[in-house]
């Protein structure tokens, strides 16, 4: 092999070592980059966390809602919709997890010896979220599916973002309507006020 030839080869080896990693320069630039990058897009990160977190309690919630609505119009008998405590009894602590059942007595108490049926469980909330609803008595729907106690509201709201609070309100028929932002300042409100926002209690 000529001299040149295995002068070319070295050549080659030498700018291929010479250029397979990175300088310091360079990676304080990458740091740097990525440091700016990651001050921008984590604060959005967050509120989009924040959001999917409320909608997905709500959209659950009225799930909830329109389940314990349907069951007692199709099966014809009384539906309670309520959390329960530890003697299967109605609470009012709306965090906990909530059952929809078929109340045969219509006594607000899951009785599975009467005969009474679970229909739908759905878990409770972050302990650091609160659901709060305006009525101190169940949902509870009529074989009609009205309710067969006073309308009210549902209020979710995430730990420390009152921005992001949410609702959902159940009228006299029955008929469940998540909140909106109706005069678009970012807030949600309830359709029957449309200018005063969600606050939790």
């Amino acid at each position: 092999m000529s001299k040149s030839i295995k002068h070319l080869q070295l050549k080659a080896q030498t700018d291929f070592k010479r250029n397979s990693g990175f300088t310091l320069i360079e990676l304080m630039v990458g740091v740097a980059m990525l440091g700016i990058i990651s001050a921008v897009a984590l604060p959005n990160l967050s509120e989009f966390l924040i959001k999917m977190r409320v909608d997905n309690e709500i959209s659950e919630l009225n799930r909830m809602i329109l389940t314990a609505r349907n069951t007692a119009v199709n099966m014809g008998q009384t539906v309670t919709l309520c959390p329960l405590a530890a003697d299967n009894s109605c609470s009012d602590n709306w965090g906990e997890q909530l059952s929809v059942f078929i109340d045969l007595d219509d006594d607000d108490v899951f009785d599975l010896v009467d005969g009474e049926t679970l229909v739908k469980v759905k878990a409770a909330i972050g302990s650091m979220d609160r659901l709060q609803y305006t009525q101190t008595v169940p949902v509870t729907y009529e074989a009609t599916g009205l309710l067969s106690t006073a309308n009210g509201n549902f209020i979710f709201c995430p730990e420390d973002e009152a921005g992001w609070n949410r609702g959902i309100s159940i009228g006299a028929s029955g008929r469940s309507t998540p909140s909106s932002d109706l005069d678009n300042d970012d807030d949600d409100e309830f359709r029957a006020t449309p200018n005063a926002s969600i606050v939790c209690g």
